[in-house]
């Protein structure tokens, strides 16, 4: 999956412009009176949009390609992705804490 600053910043203003929609327009049916599966829909439709929002962000802020995420601006000469460790802390940074369930350090 490729990404560039632009399409990612194009996403991020888009994303915003829907929470906004979503937040002026949402009509939750139901009563207040009783649980209401309606609202928690509703909720979990603001969770997703917050969700991608961060997700942009996380990855506009990336200045590698790391993992399935390639930033076209942070490639080799070959067109390979351009990697600095994978600068996070889990697995996929190539380290990790405590054992794995073979044994082994895992790194």
């Amino acid at each position: 999956m490729a990404r560039n600053a632009a399409g990612l910043s194009q996403a991020i203003r888009e994303l915003a412009a829907l929470r906004s929609e979503f937040w002026s327009d949402v009509f939750v049916p139901g009563s207040d009176q009783e649980f209401n599966p309606e609202l928690e829909k509703a909720w979990r439709v603001a969770d997703l949009i917050e969700l991608g929002e961060l997700m942009c962000q996380d990855a506009l802020h990336r200045e590698e390609s790391c993992g399935g995420h390639f930033r076209e601006e942070h490639q080799t000469e070959d067109g390979e992705a351009k990697r600095d460790g994978c600068s996070g802390l889990g697995v996929e940074g190539g380290r990790t804490s405590g054992r794995t369930a073979q044994g082994g350090t895992g790194i």
